[in-house]
């Protein structure tokens, strides 16, 4: 039988490293060294998509010194009306995250990184960072602050039947998107063919 009590962790005791974000502009026709930059729209449903990224000038001081996410990392939304989070992907490895964001790189022995996004994707764990954030009309969350905040942790092994139900999910979500195309345009068709006006 599996233990699913959860226990409460202080975020900090879950983490090995923070990755912060670099401040970054838009480029300009004569800027040559642009890279590609997560931003907080690339946060989608606990996953960062990288397929539309945008290319960004980094302008901060020692820009080289800055560390790019590694595949498990968190990236978390510190400032905005939502704080989306979502998990670094082989995909996602290797870019820079923009000033609005903050990477955790996770003691995986103690924490899953789905398990953890999920969580804090969830209302309790929305409704915990809210808690903590400051400002009215922009939201923001210090690094001080979100590595005080505390999670519920459930024992490793109720973890990993909560990451295979979380993937399980997902790739059925996949399936309804991938089928969900040739529908409108099923639907597209009978409807124009209903209104066909015939001489």
């Amino acid at each position: 039988m599996i233990e699913k009590k959860a226990i409460q962790n202080e975020l900090r005791h879950l983490i090995t490293d923070v990755v912060r974000g670099v401040a970054v502009r838009t480029p300009k026709i004569s800027d040559a060294d642009t890279v590609e930059v997560i931003n907080i729209k690339d946060i989608n449903d606990g996953r960062i998509d990288t397929a539309s990224l945008e290319k960004r000038v980094v302008t901060s001081a020692k820009s080289s010194n800055y560390e790019a996410i590694r595949e498990g990392d968190i990236v978390i939304a510190t400032r905005g009306p939502q704080f989306r989070v979502g998990v670094a992907d082989k995909q996602a490895e290797g870019h820079l995250i923009t000033s609005n964001l903050i990477a955790l790189r996770l003691d995986q022995q103690k924490v899953l990184p789905g398990v953890l996004a999920a969580y804090l994707n969830s209302p309790d764990g929305q409704h915990n960072l809210t808690a903590i954030s400051k400002g009215v009309t922009v939201p923001s969350i210090g690094q001080k602050e979100l590595l005080a905040i505390t999670v519920p942790l459930p024992p490793m092994e109720a973890q990993q039947h909560i990451k295979d139900y979380l993937q399980s999910t997902e790739d059925y979500l996949t399936t309804l998107r991938a089928e969900e195309e040739p529908v409108k345009k099923v639907r597209d068709y009978a409807i124009f063919r209903s209104f066909e006006v015939k001489v």
